[in-house]
């Protein structure tokens, strides 16, 4: 993130390595609550893979899946807020 230059544009930059597991252990998700200091429902989780975005739901936050190729939803616990084609719609989503 630093070297691409984008680091100053989000409040945090969290690794899974933290946590010791992978996704979709819950420990991951919860690292965002721990970082931010905000309940899971205050956060929003965007990703482009579809059982991350399950997975990230089920735990409570709010998704947004970028489900650019039009795959099929995952038969997963949880369920997106928000499916869109490309990041291109995340500034409307989010009001920014």
């Amino acid at each position: 993130m630093k070297a691409a230059g984008f680091a100053a544009l989000f409040d945090a930059i969290i690794s899974v390595e933290e946590a010791g597991v992978f996704k979709t252990h819950p420990k991951t998700y919860k690292l965002a609550v721990n970082h931010l200091e905000r309940d899971a429902g205050a956060i929003v989780f965007v990703s482009a893979n579809g059982w991350d975005a399950y997975a990230a739901s089920a735990f409570g936050m709010r998704v947004v899946w970028c489900n650019r190729s039009g795959q099929r939803p995952e038969r997963l616990p949880g369920n997106p807020d928000r499916v869109v084609q490309s990041l291109d719609a995340l500034p409307a989503l989010l009001g920014i």
